[in-house]
């Protein structure tokens, strides 16, 4: 207290006016910088939620019609005979033995490596059907495969 009194009026004045201006630079530095950058980038952020939220939304959408062409679906055993065909594997070389209603179990008994592997994704593509489980063994000493799948109804 005896320093601030030994002070002019001027000085005190100064000392005050210096007090403020630092306080301020301090307040500027620490406090509305980081606000003004956060809000820049909240503001470029909510535009991509946005984006990304019509996205999700038209998804949906396109989800829900997918699935109600699904359910208009002529069966497993039919649409497996469909990708089958569009496979152009012989009928002989499937056996579909169906366990229940919504499962199916299908051998391919020989095939070469890609039309096995075609087959299998087009099987997976294919709406209303999901693959549970699939096994594949070499034939032999060239490319041929032996697949075993257990399908189901997609619900």
């Amino acid at each position: 207290m005896a320093l601030w009194a030994q002070r002019t009026e001027r000085e005190q004045f100064v000392s005050v006016l210096c007090s403020a201006f630092i306080a301020l630079a301090i307040a500027y530095a620490y406090v509305w910088v980081p606000v003004t950058r956060e809000r820049d980038r909240l503001l470029v952020r909510v535009a991509e939620l946005r984006a990304e939220a019509q996205a999700i939304v038209r998804d949906a959408r396109e989800l829900g019609s997918m699935k109600s062409a699904a359910k208009a679906s002529t069966g497993l055993l039919s649409t497996i005979q469909q990708a089958n065909a569009a496979s152009k594997l012989s009928d002989s070389a499937l056996e579909i033995a169906q366990h229940d209603s919504q499962t199916v179990r299908v051998v391919l008994a020989s095939a070469s490596a890609k039309q096995a592997f075609t087959w299998v994704a087009r099987l997976q593509s294919t709406a209303g059907v999901r693959i549970k489980n699939i096994t594949m063994a070499s034939i032999g000493d060239d490319d041929r495969l032996r697949v075993q799948i257990m399908l189901s109804a997609e619900q």
